[in-house]
């Protein structure tokens, strides 16, 4: 992965001289390219996220403490 292209995506681009000479940002297919072929180390959750109505809330009587014994 080419440096100036790690500092374009995390922010830092710009920072020197040569940053202005290395065109990433006019040229998005090689940054797809690149994003394709490294790709990133975990699956992206579905775009549908399937929520359901709220079940009935269940009401829990508290728990009787214990007594110890000496």
């Amino acid at each position: 992965m080419p440096d100036d292209l790690i500092n374009y995506w995390v922010g830092h681009a710009g920072k020197n001289v040569t940053d202005a000479y290395s065109k990433l940002k006019l040229d998005l297919e090689f940054r797809k390219q690149v994003a394709q072929r490294v790709g990133l180390g975990f699956d992206l959750p579905s775009p549908k996220n399937v929520i359901g109505p709220n079940g009935p809330k269940i009401e829990t009587e508290p728990v009787p403490e214990m007594t110890v014994r000496d």
